[in-house]
């Protein structure tokens, strides 16, 4: 685990050089736990895509970065952006739009920052430390992404986090340990005797400008005593347009989007998987 010291002053560090007002950019974790069940966190920013892409400016934007001493891994792709289908007159024509995508890793690839001509994503897997951590490294990336390839529209803003949660418990056990859970009455139990669900919730936050879908799944089929599994936490823009593209409205937005996974998450779980994380009393 990272110090929370050292990770606050890297946020003060960023707040100061690109002036920032402190309480922009960091979330406020009222909890801490000495095994959280965090695998992956990732901020996508979306862009519109340009009519030219220069081929040069994932190079510019990754020197930017810090380069190969920062990010000594790096890989090419071509990622599908989107398909379509089409009435032909005979069949359905099936159409692939591709793009060019530069993938950054760290040495120990726990960080991640993918780059393409409508994309920005910052990625964290496990061990993740704190958002006050975090949350520079997406300012930065940001930051310079913006410099560089001077986007003219946002087309999309996410957080997302996956949570693998592991409980001493079958099926009918999980309400001990989560506020969010599979519905199936006595006789559907009896009839169908599942092993393996998928529950989830959607809601509306900020007075209808931003949706959070929370999505719990088995990953493995369950066992009297044992269940394994996945709880996805996506928060994202409904209102494009309500946040203009630049760096201090977008970390504001991400530190409230943040923030709201963050109690989200909280009202999901019980003092019975607090107990199982290792809850750390500050």
């Amino acid at each position: 685990m990272g110090s929370v010291k050292s990770a606050q002053m890297v946020t003060d560090k960023f707040i100061t050089e690109h002036h920032l007002p402190k309480g922009d950019i960091t979330g406020t974790v009222t909890r801490k736990y000495a095994n959280p069940p965090v695998q992956e966190v990732c901020a996508e920013i979306r862009f519109e895509r340009p009519e030219n892409w220069d081929l040069t400016l994932p190079g510019l934007i990754y020197q930017a970065l810090g380069g190969e001493e920062k990010f000594p891994h790096k890989e090419q792709e071509r990622a599908l952006a989107k398909s379509s289908l089409t009435l032909g007159p005979s069949s359905l024509r099936q159409t692939a739009d591709l793009v060019d995508r530069v993938k950054l890793f760290t040495d120990d690839r726990t960080t991640v920052i993918q780059l393409s001509s409508d994309l920005l994503s910052v990625h964290k897997l496990a061990p993740y430390d704190t958002w006050e951590a975090f949350a520079p490294v997406i300012g930065e990336s940001l930051s310079e992404y913006v410099r560089y390839a001077q986007p003219k529209a946002l087309a999309g803003l996410k957080l997302y986090y996956v949570d693998r949660i592991e409980l001493p418990c079958g099926i009918d056990g999980i309400g001990q340990y989560l506020n969010l859970a599979p519905y199936a009455g006595p006789e559907l139990m009896e009839s169908e005797q599942f092993d393996t669900f998928i529950s989830g919730i959607c809601s509306r936050h900020e007075g209808g400008r931003d949706a959070l879908r929370m999505e719990l799944l088995t990953v493995a089929p369950s066992e009297s005593s044992k269940l394994h599994l996945q709880l996805l936490s996506l928060y994202f823009l409904v209102n494009i347009k309500s946040v203009p593209l630049e760096t201090p409205e977008i970390m504001t937005w991400l530190k409230t989007a943040h923030d709201n996974v963050s109690r989200a998450f909280e009202s999901c779980i019980t003092d019975n998987t607090r107990a199982l994380f290792g809850e750390v009393m500050t």
